[in-house]
């Protein structure tokens, strides 16, 4: 119950972890700003679905921005070669 008599719901994300090898670079260069900005719209979203607004909706900080501009393109996204039509003999 919260204070206020209204049923509510805790959500709760726990990340325990320990870094080896390349994420000990990588966890606070980029993974860590990535994984926080979905981890904020993930909540965002979970109070939208209970018909509530944010009071501070997340806005994507220019760090996050700027990795999502340097993502390589979808695996499906990426443009293959036409197959080649059969040839009649």
């Amino acid at each position: 119950m919260l204070a206020d008599g209204n049923d509510g719901a805790v959500l709760r994300h726990e990340l325990v972890a320990s870094t080896r090898g390349h994420m000990r670079v990588l966890w606070p260069l980029a993974v860590r700003w990535m994984h926080d900005a979905l981890i904020e719209v993930l909540l965002d979203r979970a109070e939208n679905a209970t018909g509530t607004r944010p009071a501070l909706p997340h806005r994507r900080s220019w760090w996050v921005r700027r990795l999502l501009t340097l993502r390589p393109p979808h695996p499906r996204q990426k443009q293959r070669p036409p197959t080649p039509l059969p040839t009649l003999h």
